[in-house]
């Protein structure tokens, strides 16, 4: 068990140091691995699952950090889901002051 907190403290200490880490683990299929690990194991201890998941979350942060760049988003595109409905606009631009 030991062994496999060294091997996931190791990984995690990679990844820490730069984003191109996290890329390389991502080609290498490194998260396919942690998964069989935690699939294997995961029933001895729960800290290893745990442990596990903590290091694929910050390998796939990597992903998270490139679709975070506002300047490639573009607002006329986006369209409103939630759409408010005509009543309750303006029941809430009027402005009246209610008595309970």
């Amino acid at each position: 068990m030991n062994i496999i907190y060294d091997c996931f403290n190791i990984l995690g200490n990679i990844i820490e140091g730069s984003d191109d880490y996290k890329k390389m683990m991502l080609t290498l299929n490194v998260t396919d691995l942690i998964n069989k690990i935690i699939d294997s194991s995961s029933f001895l201890d729960k800290k290893i699952e745990y442990e596990g998941r903590t290091l694929i979350f910050n390998i796939n942060s990597h992903q998270a950090k490139l679709l975070e760049k506002v300047e490639d988003i573009n607002i006329l595109e986006m369209k409103s889901t939630n759409v408010i409905k005509q009543e309750v606009k303006n029941f809430l631009i009027n402005g009246k002051i209610l008595t309970m």
